[in-house]
């Protein structure tokens, strides 16, 4: 014996009784009480589903809400990172206060920001950590590694997989193991009216970390500011 679930005209599903061979028929009286209780089964599986869509609506919603309220501290750290950036007129203490400040936004340990030399054409690493101290001694072309590919195009680079940054120079790989512990990058450019004035990257040691688009942003906002502090710093040392 078989009855629908109907609600609203609309099938949610079958249900099924069936007796062993042997057994005595199923009655009138029981397909009756069958059918009403499909009645009542069809509404309570319609009011589980409509619970089930309504918290995850809820959920949703929620996400989006802590979504919102990290993006908004995100953005408040940068607005106190820039107000604190205006203030450091002295460009070897800014570029690491630049640095630190990147770090933290981006919740990493590693990073480095390059200053461009125009007159050599090169990126010049000004600022490092997480790396060794041969990284202050690196100089890069544009379009070589993952930096010089921002310096490039003017635009950010992010890497999930780091073995991108074997590119550095054929030579970085081999000399230094350390980069064997590298899984992702962020690097943005510092532009200033057009102009290059250098380059911030992060990295991440941590397996399986990989930087997001929010963080990505957020550092792409940082790196406008930090232009803009290089070139207050370069005029008032002028």
């Amino acid at each position: 014996m078989a009855e629908p679930l109907l609600y609203q005209d609309r099938v949610v599903g079958t249900i099924l009784l069936d007796r062993a061979a042997g057994d005595p028929p199923f009655t009138v009286h029981a397909a009756e009480m069958l059918a009403l209780f499909a009645a009542q089964a069809a509404i309570a599986i319609e009011n589980v589903r409509l619970y089930e869509a309504a918290r995850m609506e809820i959920g949703q919603r929620k996400a989006a809400e802590e979504r919102l309220r990290a993006r908004t501290v995100q953005l408040e750290a940068v607005r106190t990172v820039s107000v604190e950036l205006t203030h450091e007129l002295d460009l070897s203490r800014l570029l690491d206060l630049i640095l630190e400040r990147a770090l933290t936004l981006v919740a990493t340990d590693s990073g480095t920001l390059f200053l461009w030399d125009a007159d050599a054409q090169q990126l010049v690493p000004r600022a490092n950590r997480g790396l060794g101290d041969w990284m202050l001694g690196l100089r890069l072309q544009p379009g070589e590694g993952i930096a010089g590919l921002a310096a490039q195009e003017r635009q950010s680079v992010r890497v999930d997989e780091y073995w991108d940054v074997a590119r550095l120079s054929p030579s970085v790989e081999a000399e230094h193991p350390e980069l064997a512990t590298l899984h992702a990058a962020l690097a943005e450019p510092l532009l200033y009216q057009e102009q290059l004035r250098g380059v911030i990257i992060v990295r991440s040691h941590a397996s399986g970390r990989v930087f997001s688009a929010a963080e990505q942003e957020v550092l792409a906002l940082l790196a406008t500011q930090a232009a803009i502090a290089i070139e207050n710093a370069r005029l008032y040392s002028e």
